[in-house]
């Protein structure tokens, strides 16, 4: 399926069976201390990858990170170093994979962790789970 763009409600609906980013994430609610066009309006990963398809309910993946035939090993194989997060959504017969990646900090932002990860993910990464589960976010659209 093509990539594309949403620019969000009221904008032009993206073409059908395509997959993309939202272009305008001004749509969404900001947290206070992060001003729109201020530190936090972009989203924090890349969207590389949606795979959709038909399997048996039976039988659907589970281990989607280390199928051969997935994106995960894909870009893992084509050098994509970076922290991937994998969503996995199986309902009935059908199975949507969708793989994102941590985006590099710019050059201007504080130093980087070890590996290029920002200051906003390592501080993320520290908080206890319940903490995580309220500030994680991943918003979908599906239209027909």
């Amino acid at each position: 399926f093509p990539q594309s763009s949403w620019a969000g409600p009221g904008g032009a609906l993206p073409p059908q069976h395509s997959w993309g980013s939202l272009s305008n994430v001004s749509v969404f609610p900001r947290p206070k201390r992060f001003p729109v066009g201020g530190a936090g309006a972009e989203p924090m990963m890349d969207l590389l990858d949606v795979d959709m398809f038909r399997t048996s309910e039976e039988d659907p993946i589970f281990g989607v990170y280390d199928h051969p035939a997935l994106a995960p090993q894909h870009l893992r194989r084509h050098g994509e170093e970076r922290f991937l997060l994998i969503v996995n959504w199986i309902i009935g017969p059908y199975q949507q994979v969708v793989v994102s990646a941590l985006k590099k900090p710019p050059s201007d932002l504080a130093v980087a962790g070890e590996n290029g990860e920002s200051p906003v993910w390592r501080r993320f990464v520290g908080q206890s789970p319940s903490t995580k589960w309220r500030r994680l976010r991943v918003s979908s659209a599906c239209f027909e």
